[in-house]
């Protein structure tokens, strides 16, 4: 199991630029279930990734990674992490051998909504926490997201204040994928201002 680490997590409308150094571009498949915030599910680098929310305060949330599983992937791990009914078990079947299977599985079989998500991300030490800035595009649409993480709440904190962020705008990828899309939409469905 890694370490657990508290995060910050502000989205704008607006994807911001990037700094033309190391950036990674990446597709992440996250597994969304109903009312499910407070355990992020997704397909990542070819395999079935996990993190739980494991604490809170101060604004800040405190996620748990568990250990990445590779394909051929048991269903029963599947199922244990999106909390599947009886039936859904039932209709997942007994494993996958790639993610692909599993996704067409999952969405036909399940009240489970696979959601793939772009990033762009370049990351930095900023007042000791590893910063993130990305360019994320959710169900065709871009968007600006800034984080923060470190392992002590304290110095995070600490970091939040220096920067003038403020303290009441934390949304982690699954609460912000759980929940309605909102009216008007954001800055652009063009990637080209997405380019450093």
């Amino acid at each position: 199991m890694g370490a657990a680490r508290w995060e910050y997590r502000l989205w704008q409308d607006a994807p911001p630029p990037l700094s033309a150094g190391e950036i990674e571009e990446r597709t992440d498949l996250y597994l969304v279930r109903p009312g499910m915030t407070g355990r992020m599910v997704k397909l990542r680098d070819g395999c079935f990734d996990v993190k739980n929310l494991i604490a809170q305060a101060d604004g800040l949330q405190c996620w748990q990674p568990d250990p990445k599983l590779p394909f051929p992937l048991d269903s029963g791990a599947v199922a244990a992490a999106l909390c599947l009914d009886a039936g859904e078990r039932h209709l997942l079947g007994p494993r996958h051998d790639c993610a692909e299977s599993l996704v067409e599985r999952l969405e036909r079989a399940t009240r489970t909504r696979v959601v793939a998500v772009r990033k762009r991300r370049a990351t930095q030490d900023q007042r000791g926490c590893t910063a993130e800035t990305a360019q994320v595009r959710l169900e065709g649409l871009w968007y600006g997201c800034h984080a923060l993480e470190h392992a002590d709440p304290d110095r995070l904190l600490a970091a939040i204040d220096a920067l003038g962020w403020p303290r009441c705008r934390n949304e982690s990828y699954i609460e912000r994928l759980g929940r309605e899309p909102e009216q008007g939409q954001p800055a652009t469905t063009s990637s080209s201002q997405c380019r450093p």
